[in-house]
């Protein structure tokens, strides 16, 4: 559970980056828009997918 909620974490960050730069003024920072590029969106989705997989293959550990 500890690595997909990382990786869903990961992804709410990029999801929210672009709002939160508008909002402090920071949008024009170099630097600011490597922070959610295209190839970062698409290894966090890789990542995050894995994650999951690997969460819904966890067997139980009560019985």
């Amino acid at each position: 559970m500890k690595g997909l909620q990382d990786q869903l974490g990961n992804l709410n960050d990029i999801a929210t980056a672009p709002d939160m730069l508008a909002a402090l003024e920071l949008s024009d920072v170099a630097g600011a828009k490597d922070l959610f590029s295209a190839d970062d969106k698409s290894k966090l989705l890789k990542e995050a997918a894995e994650a999951h997989d690997a969460f819904v293959n966890t067997r139980r550990f009560w019985r």
